[in-house]
């Protein structure tokens, strides 16, 4: 087959076409993973919860102790005072000469026991009022404490409340911000979206103007590869033995070249020196991507942080007015090539 007029310009249109489809398609993807959840839990902040110590239980032990121990000392008086009357009744009744009342410690012993019942009753009866006032003074110290415990657990569940309601107020806050991202992203999302329809319309009539075979149509790798023979020389046809057609068929079979885009995508800096054109290609897509993931992350860290007007927020790339532009070319592209081979048609 002999060289077509133009022929690698108008695999060039295509291999053009195809980037920025595939661009497009990541782009897309790109903006429906920005969407977020408004009602997920983990964008908001959770309210606080009151919480109080209970005071009294420290005032019940200490209250208790007292008690107990002023109980104690009023069962050992007693116990003491028992025991004087008893061995004095003992003393008296007896008929032992050791214990006669006419010795001289018998005697000492029964004076002695003659007024352990009076310090034994007057130590009780201060043992029992020290209890009693001691009581109503911790009684009326609780009730002081209580009443101030009250009041402290009152001002605690104010600030709870009142610091909730401040919660509850930044929660709607970031809530109806997280809508206007939402809604910001999906204006976004539907220009690409309309652009990558204009592309891939472009590209189908381009393709239908049966230049290219099918079975080459829509895949990027071997578009690239296809236009690199045409860039480098090494063919000036598509078809023929030595034709782009068959020199791609030959670098496919002898793993010369990759053709998954898959695999490519993970060996990108692989095919660096046999594919160059596909490599200089993806290279550029990401570094669209990437140029508009950067703007994308500029927003959101504003919008998170500071609240702004989604509009204020950032400086809008101009992304989409370039693919509104390169698709304004590709169709006065489109309709030259259509001229040149309607033209050439029998």
């Amino acid at each position: 087959m002999s060289e077509t007029p133009g022929l690698k310009d108008y695999v060039g249109l295509v291999k053009r076409l195809e980037c920025l489809c595939y661009e497009e398609t990541n782009s897309i993807n790109y903006l429906k993973r920005q969407f977020v959840n408004v009602d997920n839990p983990r964008y908001y902040e959770n309210h606080q919860v009151y919480k109080c110590e209970d005071a009294r239980i420290h005032r019940s032990a200490r209250l208790g102790f007292i008690n107990s121990f002023l109980i104690c000392v009023l069962v050992s008086l007693s116990a003491v005072l028992v025991w004087s009357l008893i061995r004095y009744t003992m003393i008296k009744t007896s008929n032992d000469a050791s214990l006669s009342p006419e010795s001289p410690g018998t005697v000492l012993l029964l004076e002695a026991f003659k007024y352990a019942p009076i310090i034994g009753g007057l130590a009780s009866c201060g043992a029992a009022a020290f209890l009693i006032v001691g009581s109503v003074r911790t009684t009326m110290k609780d009730k002081r404490e209580q009443r101030e415990q009250k009041r402290k657990e009152e001002e605690a569940r104010l600030r709870v409340s009142q610091e909730n309601s401040l919660i509850d107020a930044r929660n709607q806050q970031k809530k109806e911000y997280l809508i206007k991202r939402n809604s910001f992203f999906e204006k976004e999302l539907q220009t690409v979206e309309a652009n990558a329809r204009n592309t891939k319309a472009i590209l189908d009539k381009t393709y239908e103007l049966g230049v290219i075979h099918e079975k080459y149509r829509h895949n990027l790798p071997y578009i690239c590869s296809i236009y690199e023979y045409f860039d480098t020389g090494r063919c000036n046809s598509l078809e023929g033995h030595e034709g782009a057609y068959n020199l791609l068929e030959s670098d496919i079979k002898y793993n010369i070249i990759l053709d998954r885009l898959d695999i490519i995508i993970e060996k990108l800096e692989e095919i660096k020196d046999n594919q160059r054109e596909l490599y200089s290609s993806m290279s550029e897509i990401n570094n669209n991507i990437k140029k508009m993931s950067n703007s994308v992350s500029t927003l959101s860290n504003k919008l998170d942080k500071g609240f702004e007007r989604v509009e204020d927020a950032v400086e809008r790339v101009e992304y989409n007015t370039e693919l509104s532009t390169k698709n304004t070319e590709f169709i006065k592209w489109y309709q030259y090539y259509s001229g040149v081979y309607q033209r050439r048609q029998p």
